[in-house]
């Protein structure tokens, strides 16, 4: 399972995030991710460093590592300049990027109103969503889609990318991959017909086509114990937020993030 860490970006100083993404890289960690928004989620008033900036300088400060959006929300910028958006990361990181996006929800409907940008519906964010996505993979940007709605899931079906959940818990985490790697089955009525009635991303016994992603747990032990599970179910990615206090405190997450994903 490769690991990443989500950068501390809801700050004023973006020094402290490249500083961090320099580390992981060379603490031997998989992806540094960044968060898209305009403020940390319900605090309008603090500090948010923009993803893209913060992504393109880390294509000429790194050389080996992913760089990843967790999530880019469609709708916030046109769907034509997104795409050129990710594009041209890839581009200057030389194919190591990862386009996380997602359709966004209430949470995050304030940033569209704050901006005077109409919010789209639900089906037109998913229309969107599935083009960007489409052109995307088909130029080879890796995709993963921000998990949801089951016809926003379904998405990473059609693309197809992987499909990453927020801060879900470990048995949620398994009965999603369960139902989704084997769909149960229904009678079409009156065909006797049988017929898939839930998301199959894969028919293969394992959950390589999804990701995890959520907040680094408080204790040490804690954390080996999650992230042995996390290895156990075969994901293809976990990405943690990591504290960060401190410069100490970052350092002390990568320093065990390193150890765990290379034991």
């Amino acid at each position: 399972m490769k690991t990443g860490i989500i950068l501390p970006t809801f700050l004023d100083d973006p020094e402290i995030a490249f500083q961090t993404a320099v580390d992981a890289e060379e603490s031997g960690l998989d992806g540094v991710f960044v968060y898209d928004h305009m403020w940390p989620m319900g605090h309008p008033e603090k500090p948010a460093l923009a993803a893209s900036v913060i992504l393109a300088s880390l294509t000429q400060m790194t050389t080996t590592i992913k760089l990843g959006t967790l999530v880019s929300r469609v709708g916030l910028i046109p769907d034509n300049l997104l795409f050129s958006e990710m594009i041209t990361l890839n581009r200057l990181c030389q194919n190591r990027l990862i386009a996380g996006m997602g359709t966004g929800d209430k949470k995050s409907a304030d940033e569209n109103l704050f901006l005077h940008i109409k919010q789209p519906s639900p089906r037109e964010r998913q229309h969107s969503l599935t083009s960007i996505a489409s052109r995307l993979s088909s130029v080879g940007v890796e995709v993963w889609i921000g998990a949801g709605l089951d016809s926003t899931n379904k998405i990473a079906v059609q693309i197809p990318a992987k499909l990453n959940f927020w801060n879900v818990d470990e048995e949620t985490l398994r009965e999603k991959i369960q139902s989704y790697l084997f769909p149960p089955k229904s009678y079409l009525p009156g065909s006797g017909i049988r017929s898939e009635t839930a998301l199959e991303i894969s028919s293969d016994d394992n959950a390589e086509n999804f990701t995890w992603a959520g907040p680094l747990l408080e204790s040490a032990e804690e954390m080996t114990g999650f992230y042995g599970k996390l290895v156990e179910m075969n994901l293809a990615w976990a990405v943690f937020a990591v504290p960060y206090h401190n410069c100490n405190s970052l350092r002390e997450s990568i320093s065990l993030l390193s150890n765990l994903r290379h034991s």
